[in-house]
């Protein structure tokens, strides 16, 4: 996450996830699922803008750039058709309004969201949104609340949303993904990302998953990474999810046959899906590979690497 000063407003980038591993181990009694996860964010980002205003309500607007950068549609905050919802079931404005209850302060703010990272994809851009939007009001409204406070405040959002607030570009994440552990990244990681046209909802995915004690450790992924193995580190990639996600979706399983005739390291699934990702050796043949997939039909296909 990178945060700016611009005149009277902050602007910040928020970036996307990749879950390299991702470990479904247990249904808890709180209906939520036990996992073991490694994340990074990639250098693909939503903007947000934010501003004071001297109402004491919370503006958002939203404007669609993952489809068309140049030709930006800005929807109303009561659109109910838009991609984004513009009301309060929005992560943006949940973060916002949480946080004002929480600090028991009467400030307002205007908030852009310009959007490039793709909803229903398993990137965490909504997540990463609502850290966004807790770091930069919590700086615009002098909160002076703590990391602590606010991941917190995050945990009771959305199980993602803390990583984004650890201030690394990679962590294991467990518990249902507020426990963060960071992890020191050596060197950067080159990705291909591709989002097919359909998307899958996270909780859908997860009800038809199957937990299991017995998937792949994410010691192999760390160690190798540690000692700057990339190849080996990228062959302990796993997704406890991807399984039931390809029974819900086919485009996932036809990406998987496509990416196994990319030159790409490793390849997999990223989250809930429906996005799906390829580890490359470089940022060359992470822009080659991306190249190859343009002509498919997908709905959005980028190179990022590694990083805040």
């Amino acid at each position: 996450m990178q945060l700016q000063q611009s005149e009277n407003r902050l602007i910040v980038q928020a970036p996307a996830k990749l879950n390299l591993s991702l470990r479904i181990l247990a249904r808890r009694p709180d209906g939520f699922h036990e996992i073991e996860t490694v994340m990074v964010s990639i250098q693909h980002y939503d903007t947000l803008s934010f501003a004071p205003s001297s109402q004491t309500d919370i503006s958002f607007r939203f404007e669609d750039l993952t489809h068309h950068p140049l030709a930006t549609t800005t929807h109303s905050f009561a659109d109910e058709t838009a991609l984004v919802p513009q009301d309060h079931t929005n992560l943006v404005v949940r973060a916002a309004l949480l946080l004002k209850e929480y600090a028991k302060v009467d400030c307002g703010a205007e908030i852009l969201l310009q959007k490039r990272i793709p909803a229903a994809a398993g990137l965490a851009g909504g997540s990463s949104n609502a850290a966004a939007t807790l770091a930069a009001l919590n700086q615009l409204w002098n909160l002076r609340l703590t990391l602590q406070e606010l991941s917190q405040l995050a945990s009771q959002l959305g199980s993602d949303i803390p990583f984004f607030l650890c201030g690394k570009p990679m962590a294991v994440c467990r518990g249902r993904g507020e426990i963060i552990e960071p992890v020191e990244l050596q060197e950067k990681l080159w990705f291909v990302v591709a989002k097919p046209p359909a998307g899958l909802s996270t909780a859908l995915v997860y009800r038809h998953c199957q937990p299991t004690q017995n998937s792949p450790s994410i010691a192999p992924l760390l160690s190798n990474l540690a000692k700057g193995d990339q190849i080996s580190a990228a062959h302990a990639l796993h997704n406890g999810l991807q399984a039931a996600a390809v029974e819900l979706c086919p485009a996932i399983r036809q990406l998987e046959s496509t990416f196994a005739n990319l030159d790409v390291i490793a390849h997999q699934m990223s989250g809930s899906g429906t996005a799906y990702f390829g580890w490359c050796r470089s940022e060359a043949a992470a822009h080659t590979a991306a190249q190859q997939l343009t002509h498919l039909g997908l709905a959005q296909v980028f190179v990022a690497c590694s990083g805040l």
